[in-house]
């Protein structure tokens, strides 16, 4: 009514969390920094997270669990960003572009990099910290996912 408040959210289906999981895999294909302003997440956090345990739940190859879990914990390099962080970003995705390597730099270019490392730390710290938590909360996706369906995820 009025739009006051949000829809219900969709149940979670098989083909629901294929679409959400190979769109988040699409982004992080095309972002692989550290650090990503959250904007960029095609679908909303929690909404991928509930993919992922989905995915995991229902998966039985050992590597395919790996790799949800890990796309689970990398939803921490997603960060809420200020305009004067996402200028940061920009930049160390400028330095990781051009190879930049301070073995090889002037003095300058090393100062520079620097005094832009000490902006970027930072974000890399919160990174840290949200994968850890994420790490923690995946420990426990798959035993508590809900059962699925006689005859889920066969072939048919």
């Amino acid at each position: 009514m009025f739009g006051l408040f949000k829809s219900k959210p969709k149940a979670m289906t098989k083909e629901r969390a294929e679409a959400i999981i190979n769109a988040y895999g699409a982004i992080l294909m095309k972002h692989p920094n550290m650090v990503t302003d959250e904007n960029e997440l095609p679908f909303d956090r929690e909404e991928i997270k509930e993919a992922l345990r989905f995915g995991i739940g229902a998966a039985d190859d050992p590597a395919m669990i790996d790799m949800l879990k890990a796309g689970y914990v990398t939803l921490g390099d997603f960060l809420r960003l200020t305009d004067e962080e996402r200028f940061v970003v920009k930049q160390q995705s400028i330095l990781q572009e051009a190879g930049f390597d301070p073995a090889n730099a002037t003095l300058a270019e090393v100062q520079k990099w620097v005094a832009h490392y000490a902006e970027y730390r930072p974000l890399m710290s919160r990174v840290e910290a949200n994968a850890f938590i994420l790490a923690h909360e995946i420990g426990a996706a798959r035993p508590e996912h809900p059962k699925l369906p006689e005859g889920f995820g066969e072939p048919g």
